[in-house]
């Protein structure tokens, strides 16, 4: 293989192997598609101003949930082991406040509803109402340039988002506040690719509490597409088709494979492999979850009661069996409940 190619032409074909931070030929690949100059999707503010790479879908779950990774190189019709998260279809950039937000779970971004429902058709019903994905049927979509919404998931109410216009240097004009649910926000538009938006956005509708899932369901009723197409691609790899020759890891040969090494070397993909994280001791990671609740988001877990109706239709249908329209009914009769526990306050809790 050739290694005069530049490095912004090629995305690693293999999962991250160690927990080294992104590259600098990664940082490159990025830069090289961003229609945006290196400024922040969201504020639209200079890099000067902390503006990080932030990943849709966490690096880590490469390493942590491999399960996870199996079953979407499954029906994404990859080999096994080939789904690399460094992938600049995967990285957008984001200052420093709304990556850790990002991070948190508090907010997340939709793609363009034509391309949702075009995953969204792929899907192939089956009795009992479940709607499951097919290997062979994955769509192609291309690379591009896509118009993403910034949807709110939880404990953005007092959050503000200062965005600036391209001005430089700024003026006091040059920004313009959007609050929530930042309806103000303009589209997005970003590299990155629809299915790693459409999997990061599931993933994120599958950590919330029962009661923040109502509640972003009914304000944003396009979410229930998201969940179920999420359910069928995270489904679990069918058991009778681990062995098939287009799933099983592509052949590894070390004199013919470039490594993914920082901006001054020559080569330009990681060897590959499947992934096994080495533990390193001068830096953990983020966590993956949310931080310990407040006393409000712990008075909202009462609500939870209707988490039994997610248990029991797993337990009946098997995981995945979500289609759009049981998620709305199921939603629906939940949400006077919902919305009974998070009117509820103790009663020594005083209003000024």
């Amino acid at each position: 293989m050739s290694t005069t190619t530049s490095q912004a032409e090629s995305t690693p074909e293999s999962r991250i192997l160690v927990d080294t931070g992104l590259s600098k030929a990664a940082k490159c690949r990025v830069d090289s598609v961003d229609p945006n100059n290196a400024r922040c999707l969201v504020e639209n503010c200079p890099p000067e101003r902390a503006v990080n790479y932030c990943h849709l879908v966490p690096r880590r779950v490469s390493w942590k949930e491999e399960d996870f990774m199996d079953s979407v190189e499954w029906y994404w019709n990859m080999r096994r082991g080939s789904l690399n998260l460094d992938t600049r279809r995967n990285i957008f950039r984001a200052g420093s406040s709304l990556h850790w937000l990002h991070d948190q779970h508090q907010w997340a971004l939709l793609p363009p509803p034509d391309i949702v429902d075009i995953y969204a058709h792929s899907l192939i019903d089956v009795p009992a109402g479940i709607r499951l994905a097919d290997r062979k049927a994955f769509p192609i979509v291309p690379d591009g340039i896509y118009e993403y919404r910034l949807i709110p998931l939880r404990d953005m109410q007092n959050v503000g988002i200062s965005r600036q216009s391209t001005d430089n240097p700024p003026t006091p004009n040059s920004f313009t506040n959007c609050v929530y649910p930042f309806n103000e926000m303009p589209p997005l538009r970003c590299h990155i690719h629809p299915k790693f938006a459409i999997l990061e956005f599931g993933r994120k509708l599958k950590k919330m509490s029962t009661a923040a899932l109502v509640n972003a369901l009914r304000h944003t009723p396009a979410l229930a597409d998201i969940y179920v197409i999420y359910e069928a691609w995270t489904r679990g790899v069918p058991s009778e088709d681990e062995d098939t020759e287009s799933y099983k890891p592509a052949p590894s040969d070390d004199d013919d494979q470039d490594m993914d090494s920082d901006f001054d070397g020559a080569s330009i993909q990681t060897r590959p492999g499947r992934v096994q994280r080495t533990r390193r001791t001068r830096k953990r990671p983020a966590p993956d979850d949310p931080p310990s609740p407040s006393p409000l988001q712990r008075s909202n877990q009462l609500a939870r009661l209707s988490l039994d109706t997610l248990v029991d239709h797993d337990r009946d249908v098997g995981k995945g069996g979500w289609t759009k329209e049981s998620l709305a009914s199921w939603a629906a009769t939940c949400a006077a409940e919902v919305e009974g526990a998070l009117n509820t306050q103790p009663s020594h809790v005083t209003t000024k």
